[in-house]
């Protein structure tokens, strides 16, 4: 178990953080700090090369170019609202994604493999800074910790 430094009564909000990573790190996730991750734009909010790496292997029969399309298709995702955004977002997580690649046979593209777990890229990241619009202004939020599973 963590040992954790109390000051003055209190306790250190970095130190709860750094022990919730370390207990998921023996756990076989993978960290990487927030600020570390190769991204465009703060907007981002997957990891790209995770994300491609484990479509890439999973679907070996895919080109690169239909993997990033498959990467874009998720990345650019849109619905009418935030609520069905986010319903078509876990179907594909739960069911996977339809693609069609060049040979024309639409397939299921799986993005979590839930038969064979250490499939799966397990990555855990604090200070994951995302930039977003509210009303027309342009805000920020960095959560503590996020889990990310194949980016």
């Amino acid at each position: 178990m963590a040992k954790l430094n109390e000051y003055n009564g209190h306790y250190c909000e970095s130190e709860y953080e750094y022990a919730f990573i370390g207990f998921l790190e023996a756990e076989g996730w993978n960290y990487i700090a927030g600020n570390n991750i190769n991204r465009i734009s703060k907007r981002d909010v997957l990891i790209a090369e995770d994300f491609k790496n484990f479509i890439a292997e999973t679907n070996p029969e895919l080109t690169e170019d239909e993997v990033t399309q498959v990467f874009d298709n998720v990345r650019l995702v849109g619905a009418e609202s935030d609520f069905a955004t986010l319903h078509k977002v876990y179907g594909w997580m739960v069911d996977g994604i339809q693609f069609t690649p060049q040979d024309g046979l639409a397939k299921m593209i799986p993005l979590i493999d839930f038969e064979n777990p250490y499939n799966n890229i397990f990555r855990v990241v604090n200070q994951f800074t995302v930039e977003y619009t509210n009303n027309g202004q342009k805000e920020n939020r960095r959560p503590d910790v996020l889990l990310f599973v194949n980016g």
